[in-house]
């Protein structure tokens, strides 16, 4: 009956971080934060509102002064340094690295264009690769 009255444990119910949890009964170790979520599925619907803005521009574009047509060509501009980091980040990926043919491929050109395009983004030397400009 002593033991109905017991103390109870601040701790009970807790897990430390790496601790097993038997709740399965297996010892399987759960991990304490939850996994990232995976954006490769909505990338889809988010580049599809990208192309909905930008038709959206051009119609106003094409009722305004030349000064927006010359916003536009800027606009044109960030995208390019956008997509030249991003090239930059996919072939440095210490994860994952893409080839140049994953890359050329994804712009729609051949590997030898693309890195001819691209082959000077992202530092002079990758480790144990080529210098840049013989890249």
């Amino acid at each position: 009956m002593a033991d109905h009255f017991a103390t109870p444990d601040p701790n009970a119910g807790h897990r430390q971080l790496g601790e097993a949890s038997d709740q399965d009964g297996c010892g399987v170790i759960t991990p304490m934060t939850p996994e990232r979520p995976d954006h490769a599925g909505d990338t889809a619907e988010y580049l599809a509102f990208v192309r909905r803005i930008l038709a959206a521009l051009r119609r106003r574009v094409v009722h305004a002064d030349i000064d927006a047509l010359a916003e536009l060509f800027a606009l044109r501009a960030d995208l390019d340094e956008q997509i030249t980091t991003a090239v930059a980040a996919v072939r440095h990926d210490p994860e994952a690295p893409a080839s140049w043919s994953d890359i050329g491929r994804a712009a729609g050109m051949d590997r030898q264009n693309a890195q001819r395009k691209y082959g000077h983004v992202g530092g002079a030397r990758r480790p144990g690769g080529q210098p840049g400009n013989l890249r």
